[in-house]
């Protein structure tokens, strides 16, 4: 029986639902905020012990910063105390426009203040009225690379009217006060971030020595600025300078190097270039290294001189990978670490050292300088360079003066091919000479020579050495046979000039016998008097020497010309090594020649080695010379002339040197067929306007010397022709009195007596 309606029970079971459901809610309630306070709980514990140390340096670096110090790069020195390579500094100048005031003088407006900075900094005026017009902004940029001078100016300016709002920084930037002096020997830098680096030359291999150790200042800094403050405690490291390199390198040398090499390449219409080393072949010091064709250091990414247009145009190496190439493979190269060739007949020197050392032939026996057939070498026989005609039979050591190449054959073949080769190496030629520079490579020798590469490479074809290496194993045969390692740095020192590090010299090996350097040192003073490098002789310092013609090319139709000597051949000081890159026309090795005597007489000038005149050198200086005729040739064809009968020749400024020019010589000085000794000065003019010539003044000749006439001469620009009388005597009376005015060039009668 269904029971009847209840209010009151209904509303007790009514509240009973409420209060459940009262309960879960608060139950729910309580569940969130335990997991939220439990989320912030883990938040906490991750934050105050998990990553206690990632958050602290997060909020510290909000107060605090690693503000890191660049060293100062050590500078780069030559030997007779240039400086080569320095670091200066440059300044970055920008705005803090609303501080852009003076604090002590209301009639300084901002409107001077503006034109004023815009006039210091070379800048236009609006350009920099629009920086200062930003006032919203902390910090407006208006010009780098701002000059330490222009700088100072600035500064003494703020300073005076004590203007606030401008901001300096400080770059360090590298700066080569010689930039035409061996570049590719010096190198250059790139910035990496705020540091310099090394990018070729001693500045990229003496990079770590030259850089440095970099420093930090970690202190409290302002939240404006970011600058440190000034009674902040923190901690800091001072940045240690790098150390200085002192070079061997002479300066005189190289830059008479140099001016001899564009020279030579200009007389020759040389486009392919030249290249050359001076070295002491006792220490393996290099006095100079050159070549044509350089780059300025200070803006290594400019445009090269001697590109064609194909090659310049639209110049951006920095966004254009064969424009970078071409920097890489042929500005910045050096050609002589990095660059092998075939070093052609200066090789036979190295093949006779080795015969004599071996005593594979006799000093006396005769070899047929006829055309030789060489088994498994088709494609012609191997003749002098004199062929049709030969020399006939000769020694071991007319063959060497005459450059011989079947003579040659014979003689390696003699030597055989293993110990050949064992001696190829010895010298040198199979691995790195360890110079100090970057980038060094080397030649192309075969691995498992054969009978054929042997007659081949005796007089130095088909396979290549580097000019360093070359020069190198030369140095080996004046120095008594000890091959040493050729080194650029001499010394290093620190920021107040105390030596750190001395460069001592360092022997590799002994290659050849003493008694064996003094044969091939005779040998080789042959090729020079009674051989094929008569151009190359220095009166007074009798050089030795082997002069090269190699070729190259599908029809060997290139040509590569060079000289490599040694001098004085009896007590040896330098080695040097001449190389012109395919000059046009082809010619012989005289213009090496002409180069390598002029280089090396300064070289051992300058080392304050006086020269000892022996017989042959004064009876060729008072047999004289007569002055050629020139007048209505054209300047190229006169150059080359002059160059063959070894006159020193200056031309006139604005003369067209190249092969087709239609410049012609209408004036010359000394005039033609008349005679003159010692050097031999020769000015060629091609304007018909330039009849008169700069005067000089006459020196006093007498009482002097044959040499010392020489160098006096020389200074001043004179040509001097010897009368009479016994030339090792003084000079007793000369044509033109000392004191007078006379043209350059003119020829003045002198007379030895007693």
């Amino acid at each position: 029986m269904r029971r009847p309606w209840n209010n009151e029970s209904a509303s007790r079971s009514t509240g009973s639902v409420g209060r459940d459901h009262s309960r879960v809610g608060t139950i729910v309630i309580g569940i969130l905020i335990f997991l939220f306070a439990l989320i912030i709980v883990v938040r906490l514990v991750n934050v105050q012990l998990i990553q206690h140390g990632e958050t602290a340096r997060a909020a510290a670096a909000l107060h605090y910063q690693d503000m890191a110090q660049y060293p100062e790069r050590g500078e780069i020195i030559a030997a007779n105390g240039t400086k080569l390579a320095v670091t200066t500094y440059v300044y970055t100048i920008g705005l803090t426009p609303r501080d852009l005031e003076s604090a002590i003088s209301k009639d300084v407006t901002k409107d001077d203040i503006v034109t004023q900075i815009a006039d210091i900094l070379s800048m236009p005026r609006e350009e920099v009225a629009e920086a200062a017009a930003q006032e919203d902004e902390t910090y407006v940029f208006l010009k780098k690379e701002v000059p330490r001078e222009t700088y100072e100016e600035l500064r003494a300016y703020l300073r005076k009217y004590q203007i606030g709002g401008v901001s300096v920084d400080t770059d360090m930037k590298r700066y080569y006060p010689q930039p035409d002096l061996a570049p590719e020997v010096i190198g250059f830098t790139n910035r990496r971030n705020r540091n310099i680096e090394g990018v070729i030359g001693l500045e990229n291999y003496y990079n770590e020595v030259l850089a440095g150790t970099p420093g930090f200042r970690y202190g409290e800094v302002d939240n404006y600025s970011k600058s440190m403050l000034y009674f902040s405690e923190g901690m800091m490291q001072q940045a240690q300078p790098g150390n200085n390199i002192i070079l061997h390198l002479n300066p005189e040398i190289q830059q008479t190097l140099e001016n001899e090499l564009e020279s030579i390449c200009r007389i020759h219409n040389n486009t392919k270039g030249a290249a050359g080393i001076v070295m002491n072949i006792k220490t393996g010091a290099i006095l100079a290294m050159g070549q044509t064709g350089s780059f300025d250091p200070n803006n290594p990414m400019d445009v090269p001189q001697g590109l064609s247009d194909e090659e310049v145009e639209d110049w951006d190496p920095a966004n254009n990978e064969d424009q970078t190439d071409l920097l890489t493979s042929k500005i910045w190269l050096n050609r002589n670490v990095s660059q092998p060739y075939e070093p052609g007949s200066t090789y036979k020197a190295l093949t006779v050292s080795v015969a004599l050392e071996e005593k594979a032939v006799s000093e006396t026996e005769l070899f047929s300088d006829a055309p030789i057939e060489v088994e498994g070498w088709e494609e012609y026989p191997v003749r002098c360079s004199i062929y049709p005609a030969n020399h006939g039979e000769e020694t071991m050591e007319q063959g060497l003066w005459h450059s011989c190449n079947p003579v040659m054959v014979q003689i390696a073949q003699r030597i055989g091919v293993e110990t050949y080769y064992n001696y190829v190496q010895a010298f040198g030629h199979r691995g790195l000479t360890g110079i100090d520079l970057p980038a060094e490579t080397v030649g192309l020798i075969h691995e498992d020579p054969s009978t054929v590469d042997l007659a081949i490479w005796s007089f130095g074809e088909q396979s290549t050495v580097t000019p360093i290496q070359l020069l190198n194993s030369f140095a080996a045969l004046g120095n008594g046979g000890i091959l040493m390692r050729p080194q650029l740095v001499d010394y290093m020192t620190d920021r107040d000039g105390n030596v750190v590090q001395d460069v001592q010299p360092e022997v590799i090996r002994r290659v050849i016998s003493e008694k064996t350097s003094d044969k091939i040192m005779s040998y080789m003073r042959g090729v020079v008097t009674e051989g094929t490098a008569h151009l190359a002789e220095v009166h007074g310092y009798q050089p030795a020497g082997k002069t090269s013609t190699s070729s190259h090319g599908d029809e060997d139709e290139f040509v590569v010309v060079s000289f490599c000597g040694i001098a004085p051949f009896n007590n040896p000081e330098i080695a040097t090594l001449i190389i012109l890159y395919e000059p046009i026309p082809i010619t012989t090795s005289q213009p090496a020649q002409y180069v390598y005597s002029r280089v090396t007489e300064k070289a051992l000038r300058t080392m304050g080695l006086k020269p000892n005149y022996d017989d042959r050198d004064y009876q060729e200086l008072f047999a004289g010379r007569i002055m050629q005729p020139y007048e209505g040739t054209s300047l190229y064809d006169a150059q080359v002339n002059a160059v063959s009968n070894d006159f020193w020749i200056e031309v006139n400024e604005g003369a067209d040197f190249s092969p087709w020019s239609k410049d012609e010589v209408v004036y010359q000085y000394p005039e033609a067929r008349k005679y003159m000794t010692g050097r031999g000065f020769v000015y060629l003019s091609t304007d018909p306007n330039q009849k008169d010539l700069e005067q000089v003044e006459v020196p006093k000749f007498t009482g002097l010397t044959m040499g010392e006439c020489l160098d006096l001469a020389e200074q001043a620009r004179l040509n001097i022709n010897f009368e009479g009388g016994d030339p090792r005597s003084f000079v007793k009376k000369q044509s033109v009195e000392a004191g007078q005015m006379v043209s350059k060039y003119t020829i003045i009668e002198l007379t030895f007596g007693y």
